[in-house]
């Protein structure tokens, strides 16, 4: 799924108030990467790249990753890199400059409250028309929240996509269907609740509990296939 939004539009620079001052806006992206040239006009562009039903599937009543989600995760990011450079250089090849901000230098991870901002890929693609979040703070899709990804900014003037939702949840259905609450009741860690999200419990449990079993898997898939032993 792709989406197109105009470089100019109000709502990224409302993520300097809302989110960060130092977050870039597209224009700043764009002007930093290619040595401060102007961009008088252009266009964010923002795909969606839905995972597999096979993947999801093997993932679904599990409280750690499967095997299946965890080689797409190992591999996924050679992949997104190739296809970025595929867009840029396509882009590249028809007159027109581009840039991933994510892949550049000057992207950054940035500490707050001991919470990790990881970009802003999601609002992006909020922006562009994509979708809307959800009491948990992620993305939800045409085709799910099990998706990856990518943006690009380029002076290439494309009609922008129309938003076509009233509100920044319009999709999610606790919020629209008398309070679903099936995603409250399945989370594995009890970070979520009628007030939204507990990052850091969340956080404990994707960024440390679910790194270290994808680890586990990693060296156990080392050993039997090298035959060697990790220290």
């Amino acid at each position: 799924m792709i989406g197109f939004g105009s470089a100019k539009d109000p709502m990224f620079d409302s993520f300097k108030e809302v989110i960060k001052e130092s977050h870039l806006t597209p224009t700043e992206a764009y002007e930093l990467f290619f040595d401060n040239e102007t961009l008088n006009d252009g266009t964010v562009i923002s795909v969606v790249l839905p995972l597999s039903y096979e993947i999801i599937e093997s993932n679904k009543e599990k409280k750690m990753p499967s095997e299946k989600w965890i080689l797409m995760g190992q591999y996924a990011g050679k992949f997104i890199s190739g296809f970025s450079k595929h867009i840029t250089n396509t882009l590249k090849e028809k007159g027109f400059n581009a840039v991933d901000p994510a892949s550049q230098e000057f992207f950054q991870i940035t500490l707050i409250k001991m919470l990790l901002l990881i970009g802003l890929k999601k609002h992006i693609a909020y922006t562009c028309g994509l979708g809307t979040f959800c009491l948990n703070g992620g993305f939800i899709s045409e085709e799910g929240r099990a998706i990856m990804i990518l943006s690009f900014v380029t002076d290439l003037v494309v009609e922008t996509d129309p938003r076509n939702y009233e509100d920044r949840a319009g999709k999610c259905l606790y919020y629209h269907a008398e309070k679903y609450e099936e995603c409250i009741k399945r989370c594995p860690v009890n970070a979520l609740s009628e007030d939204g999200i507990d990052k850091l419990k969340c956080f404990d449990m994707v960024m440390v509990k679910k790194q270290k079993a994808i680890l586990n898997h990693w060296e156990s898939t080392q050993k039997k296939h090298m035959g060697v032993d990790f220290v």
